[in-house]
């Protein structure tokens, strides 16, 4: 389909997903990361046509739910490049997953290990590591996931309990903005699977997670710079990286793969005048990109598709988020025409992660109308 949002009214906000861009995303980052593997965290984007776009194109999926690898099969994805990454998963979802024909899994405790392991038989097991950080900002997200002590027992239990453990699969964050961070990673991920390497039958493997930024408002470092900073430090702590020999290297971009192919068309709802402007937007499109732009400060671009005058003044944007309440970002200004009105066509961009399904649940719910473009 070749429509544009503007060719429907005014009144009905749409998600517009290129898929030649998802393409272009996909190719640019094998080439980059030519020493790792390419999976697609399939949280970001649950549209079928992302999925079966990426399938056709070889790409391995990181999924969260026994729902989102049905669909990931349904959309032509390779059960053998299928990878649950839950670590807080309901034991029935787990196992759903694995009659669906999953056989790799990641955990993050000795517990969570023991609860799955009779009903995974034979599974590939990666083990989320937790890095002992000293300060903000990172223990955030750092809520989850084994120390790097506690890997070994994990990775023996594993094997005594018939399960493959292959290696360490780690989190960084979203939207990682620190180059920094991948060589500390990295040299705990060194000396942690030395620690473990009895128990890994194979070439370890070490999965770098789905932290690749892109840039927004803000400009984020390029995929060149990223795929730099981490071929650098695998190469300190681990030597030239061989496809044939050594650790097997995987990455999980989602944001970086889909959220580039995806624009939201939204009418103005209201404008209410005032220092700064307030523009209210429809519901559907505040629950959309306002969880993203509250929870992780994503400051998404917005602009008009036409203007009365190149005269402009700051707007910020209101609306209910998806919990229902209402809510103003008077963090996130925006200069745009002063002669907004009702009705105009507001361009949000980079919106294709996160930004139009239910991520945690990956369920078929889409907040509105999605527009294919495609050759």
């Amino acid at each position: 389909m070749t429509l544009k949002a503007t060719d429907f009214a005014v009144d009905t906000p749409s998600f517009e997903i290129d898929l030649n861009t998802v393409r272009r995303q996909f190719t640019a980052h094998v080439e980059l990361f030519s020493f790792a593997r390419v999976y697609f965290a399939a949280k970001a984007n649950a549209h079928r046509a992302v999925l079966a776009t990426l399938a056709d194109l070889g790409c391995g999926f990181d999924v969260y739910s026994a729902h989102a690898a049905h669909i990931c099969l349904k959309a032509g994805g390779d059960p053998s490049i299928i990878y649950y990454d839950r670590l807080d998963a309901p034991i029935d979802d787990v196992a759903q997953a694995y009659e669906a024909g999953v056989r790799r899994f990641s955990v993050g405790s000795l517990a969570y290990l023991k609860a799955i392991a009779p009903i995974i038989p034979e599974a590939e097991i990666l083990c989320r590591i937790r890095y002992p950080f000293p300060s903000e900002p990172y223990k955030r997200w750092q809520t989850l996931g084994a120390l790097p002590d506690e890997i070994a027992e994990i990775a023996a239990t594993a094997s005594t309990n018939g399960l493959r453990f292959r290696g360490i699969n780690t989190h960084l964050g979203t939207q990682q903005l620190d180059l920094g961070v991948w060589e500390f990673a990295i040299a705990h991920i060194k000396r942690t699977l030395d620690a473990v390497r009895p128990h890994i039958e194979d070439r370890p493997i070490i999965n770098l997670g789905g932290s690749l930024p892109i840039s927004y408002c803000t400009q984020a470092p390029s995929p060149t710079l990223v795929a730099t900073a981490i071929k650098g430090a695998l190469w300190r702590h681990f030597g030239e990286i061989d496809p044939n020999h050594g650790p097997i290297i995987e990455i999980e971009p989602g944001r970086a793969l889909a959220g580039p192919a995806g624009t939201i068309w939204s009418p103005v709802e209201e404008i209410i005048e005032g220092d700064p402007s307030l523009i209210r937007l429809p519901d559907n499109v505040a629950q959309a990109v306002f969880y993203q732009m509250l929870d992780y400060g994503i400051h998404y671009p917005v602009d008009t598709t036409y203007s009365r005058t190149e005269e402009k003044k700051n707007y910020v944007l209101t609306g209910c988020d998806h919990r229902g309440n209402k809510v103003t970002l008077h963090d996130y200004p925006y200069r745009l025409p002063i002669d907004i009105k009702v009705g105009d066509v507001l361009k949000i961009q980079q919106t294709g992660a996160y930004c139009n399904f239910d991520h945690m649940t990956q369920d078929e719910h889409e907040y509105m109308t999605t527009v294919l473009l495609d050759d």
